[in-house]
This record gives structure tokens, C-alpha cells and sequence, in this order.
């Protein structure tokens, strides 16, 4: 009975150690019950714990983007108004967009993914300055010079 006994578990130890090799999920589930056991956090608890932490943080920071961006759209429309929309509006999703990046850098650095590239187009764009309202009024044409086309175009059409 010894010897079956010992058999039995020499069996047992080569089929676990082959399965644990070859079959993910059997690893996986060898390691949750280490993990559970021994109250150790395994690798694969921590990289669910971190794609579920910047995952839902980038979905709900979409969610709030895309909100704004449809509830801009009428002010949009509105003279003198609609470009200060059209202009706070995409300096919002410009910071949404690298806050996305920024969350996606720290979730693959956790991950144990790393970026070798020293920049990119995305970093340029996180770096741009935006425009201050003054500058962009600046650059509006005056209300006399409005004035002045409206009538030109009132004469010619009437007249």
C-alpha cells in the first residue's frame, strides 16, 4: 500500500508539472490556489488589479469627453461663443486624450511593458500650448469690419 502511495504521487507530481507547463489554465488555477493558500498576490491577481484600476479610469474619462463634446455642439454654432466652445472643448479632449496616455504608460509599466521609444507624435501633442482666449480675439476680425461687409453685401444685393 506504501509503494502505490508513492507511485501514485510521483504520477501526480510529473502530470501537475507537465499540465502546469503546457496548459495555461492549469497554471493559472495552480497559481490562484497558491495564491489563496498563502494569502501571497500573484502576478496574474495584480495585472487583473491594474487593468481593471486604468481601464475603468479611461472608460469613464471617454464617457465624460464624448458627453461634453455633444453637449458643446449647439454653442458651437453661436457667433464670438462657438469658437471659444470649439476651442475649450478640444483643449479638453486634448487633456482627456493624454490623460489616456498617461494612465496607459503607467498600466503598461505595471504590466511590466516598457516603451523604448524617447518620444512620439503623442508627446508632442500633450506638449502643445493652447491658445489663450486673448490671442484667438486678437485674431477676429473687428466689429466695424463685420459692420462694413454686412452693408457692402446689403447694397450690392439691393441695389
Amino acid at each position: 500500500m506504501k509503494k502505490f502511495f508513492y507511485i501514485l504521487t510521483l504520477v501526480a507530481l510529473i502530470t501537475s508539472n507537465i499540465l502546469s507547463i503546457t496548459w495555461g489554465t492549469f497554471n493559472a488555477v495552480l497559481s490562484t490556489a497558491f495564491a489563496t493558500v498563502s494569502g501571497i498576490e500573484t502576478l496574474a491577481i495584480k495585472r487583473n488589479k491594474s487593468l481593471k484600476k486604468y481601464g475603468n479610469k479611461i472608460v469613464k474619462r471617454t464617457a465624460r469627453t464624448t458627453a461634453k463634446s455633444i453637449a458643446s455642439i449647439p454653442l458651437e454654432a453661436i457667433p464670438y461663443i462657438g469658437i471659444a466652445t470649439i476651442v475649450a472643448i478640444t483643449g479638453y479632449e486634448i487633456k482627456s486624450a493624454c490623460d489616456n496616455k498617461k494612465d496607459m504608460d503607467s498600466l503598461y509599466s505595471e504590466l511590466g511593458f516598457f516603451n523604448n521609444e524617447e518620444t512620439n507624435t503623442f508627446d508632442d501633442v500633450c506638449n502643445l500650448k493652447i491658445p489663450s482666449k486673448e490671442y484667438i480675439l486678437n485674431k477676429l476680425p473687428s466689429k466695424d469690419y463685420i459692420y462694413n461687409k454686412i452693408n457692402n453685401l446689403k447694397s450690392g444685393v439691393l441695389y
